[in-house]
């Protein structure tokens, strides 16, 4: 069993919240090394233009000057940089997945392919641009499982579309939360969606692949009014032979409602469960990633790390379902 929330704060306030202040500090550090970069080659370019039209100076000449100034700041900005993203990772993330479990691991490359979360119909929102971070990978009740930062971007095409911050041809993030997989030894029957009501803005009808070739999945009543006011469930079986949805699962989801406010959008294929839940709006405009920190949005919040927490009570309640229904 995963530990009780409060020991996790307790490692906040006694450890990771003087941690993350010499962090901010580094990434202060990092990011005005960054815009003092950009400042230089900007007033280069305008020194290296004056010069050329005035002075009639070899532009080789000044080239080379702007290069010899300006490349040890390059450097030394991009060796910050990364000395700020490893201690993060080391001092924050992987100090955390080692109190809750220390087998868990932290892997730096990026593991789910884009095909596969097209597949799993886990969002019905049209996206231009797919991220997934470094993931974390471990088991829990003997069930592998990875878990990874998603972020699904949106190119700004016009002025009306755009946020406050963004233009025409930047990226928005229209979802951003985290990823699981988890792959269990029994099969699922068919291949189910539960996705949040409130996230089920798509009229299309949805199609899967199977043996018979493409399958219109249907809408099934699961006879529960509470849990269909949360979730709208998609299957290319019907209720009566699918082993997913279950009481156990439904009670399971409504309980996660209830203790987190949280609905997890969840997709059964074959051994597969994958799994997307939401950062809330306030906690995801705080960060770029919760696995790789960026420059310009200051590091982990406990917020963040709670949020991090719960998503791990959530893996351990349904692996805790599924492996009851075995």
């Amino acid at each position: 069993m995963i530990l009780q929330e409060e020991k996790l704060h307790h490692l906040y306030d006694t450890e990771l919240k003087q941690t993350l202040v010499a962090l901010e500090n580094k990434r202060q550090l990092v990011k005005w090394l960054i815009i003092g970069s950009i400042a230089l080659v900007i007033a280069f370019f305008i020194f290296l233009v004056f010069n050329i039209v005035r002075f009639q100076v070899p532009s080789f000449v000044l080239v080379g000057v702007a290069a010899a100034v300006l490349a040890p700041m390059i450097v030394f900005s991009t060796f910050q940089y990364h000395t700020y993203t490893k201690a993060f990772q080391e001092k924050v993330i992987r100090r955390v997945l080692s109190f809750i479990d220390p087998s868990w691991t932290l892997v730096t490359k990026s593991p789910f392919p884009e095909n596969t979360f097209r597949k799993s119909h886990l969002v019905h929102i049209d996206y231009d641009k797919f991220l997934v971070n470094d993931y974390i990978n471990g088991s829990i009740g003997g069930v592998s499982f990875k878990c990874m930062d998603l972020q699904l971007q949106e190119k700004i095409r016009t002025n009306q579309n755009r946020s406050a911050s963004n233009s025409p041809g930047s990226y928005d993030t229209i979802f951003h939360g985290l990823l699981l997989t988890f792959t269990f030894v029994q099969k699922f029957i068919g291949q189910t969606f539960l996705i949040p009501t409130k996230d089920n803005t798509s009229a299309k009808p949805l199609f899967v692949e199977s043996a018979q070739g493409m399958t219109t999945l249907k809408n099934l009543d699961v006879n529960h009014p509470v849990f269909a006011q949360f979730y709208t469930v998609n299957s290319s079986e019907p209720i009566n032979q699918t082993s997913v949805v279950s009481p156990l699962l439904i009670e399971g989801l409504l309980k996660i409602k209830q203790t987190f406010d949280m609905e997890p959008h969840l997709s059964f294929i074959d051994h597969q469960l994958v799994c997307a839940i939401e950062l809330p709006q306030s906690q995801s405009k705080l960060t770029g990633g919760l696995f790789i920190p960026r420059v310009f949005k200051s590091g982990a919040h406990e917020e963040e790390i709670t949020f991090l927490y719960r998503t791990f009570m959530i893996a351990e309640t349904l692996t805790l379902i599924f492996n009851k229904n075995k």
